[in-house]
């Protein structure tokens, strides 16, 4: 398992709003059927909760398929895997709320103990490297090794007004996977204009320290990241 990937994919606060969103409307609903139509069967239940899960993933597949296919790229088999996924949850969900009825312990387990796990391992770097060597200057940054999966963020202090030119480059020697964008102080994407095949730049809206982030999935080679900063002409 890469825990880095697997990190990255639960830490999206879209994931986790979609995720409860959905889950209180489907529960909401299925409480609502529960008492309307008198079902008293366990096996009824947990079906109606997997059934919740599984079908908003299978729909969304097919959907995402038809209307942007080449966009998102949406394999069925992941859809169906996803409803899996989301299935064994929501029956993890029913047992977690029939168990508190009969256990405090469990209660305050299922209630504080599990979020603040999952909180902890999601605040934890997962990023593996192997004979990493790096030369950095003022303005630039150049790492080769022979094993990298995770992240590299390297600071940038700019200023409002001014325009970062970046220019990045990354060799992979083995085919693995890589990536990179620019994030904020608050954590988020900065939009970059594509200038040539690998520069880019974009104007900065607030001052503070901008990150530069390179990232990679089972890879190996090198990769060389320069800034250059154009100051804000004065009036």
């Amino acid at each position: 398992m890469k825990m880095y990937q697997t990190v990255e994919g639960i830490s999206n606060k879209m994931l986790w709003f979609f995720a409860y969103g959905y889950g209180i409307l489907a529960s909401v609903l299925i409480d609502w059927l529960i008492k309307k139509y008198a079902l008293k069967k366990v096996k009824t239940k947990m079906g109606l909760y997997s059934i919740a899960r599984f079908g908003i993933f299978l729909i969304l597949g097919f959907i995402l398929n038809i209307i942007s296919g080449k966009l998102f790229n949406v394999d069925l088999a992941y859809a169906n895997l996803a409803g899996i996924v989301g299935a064994v949850c929501a029956l993890i969900f029913f047992l977690g709320t029939v168990i508190v009825n009969y256990s405090k312990i469990f209660t305050y387990i299922f209630a504080f103990l599990i979020p603040i796990g999952l909180c902890i391992i999601m605040s934890k770097d997962y990023t593996v490297k192997k004979n990493w060597e790096s030369i950095q200057h003022e303005n630039s940054y150049a790492a080769s090794f022979t094993y990298f999966n995770g992240k590299y963020e390297i600071p940038i202090e700019a200023k409002k007004g001014e325009t970062i030119k970046i220019t990045q480059q990354f060799h992979a020697e083995n085919g693995g996977g890589h990536g990179f964008r620019i994030k904020d102080e608050n954590n988020r994407y900065v939009g970059m204009q594509r200038i040539a095949k690998d520069q880019f730049k974009f104007k900065v809206k607030k001052s503070g320290i901008y990150r530069a982030v390179v990232t990679g999935d089972d890879v190996s080679g090198s990769f060389y990241v320069r800034w250059d900063i154009t100051k804000k002409k004065a009036d």
